[in-house]
């Protein structure tokens, strides 16, 4: 798996993409499983998640996450934009979404402990 050190961005590349993508900083660790990362995808503020291809379930484990994306979206659910999906040129499997500064985690949502919007700031 990619991996990135503390306070390094890491340039990595996508495979069938040129667009350039640097890894800023890690958001969550599951080792050996799943790494999620704040970066840049071109010009974009993305969040990436990476799949290492050495797990036995990466390919299932990405495969859900765009089906859990794509359900989202059809229920109504606001969420971010799909900016890339497929491998880097390492192998892991890649996830990578619009960074949305406003957002909130779904567990908070379900949880009670984040404000629900109409997605225009609105209560």
């Amino acid at each position: 798996m990619t991996a990135l050190t503390a306070d390094q961005p890491l340039d990595v590349a996508l495979k069938n993409d040129h667009r350039p993508l640097r890894l800023e900083r890690v958001l969550r660790l599951l080792p050996g499983r799943r790494a999620t990362y704040r970066g840049r995808l071109g010009d974009r503020d993305a969040i990436i998640k990476l799949f290492p291809p050495g797990h036995s379930r990466a390919q299932a484990d990405f495969c859900r996450e765009l089906r859990g994306i794509t359900a989202l979206g059809q229920a109504g659910i606001s969420t971010p934009e799909l900016l890339y999906q497929g491998r880097l040129v390492e192998g892991d499997y890649c996830v990578i979404t619009e960074y949305q500064a406003d957002s909130v985690e779904l567990d908070e949502l379900l949880a009670g402990s984040a404000p629900v919007t109409d997605g225009h700031g609105d209560n």
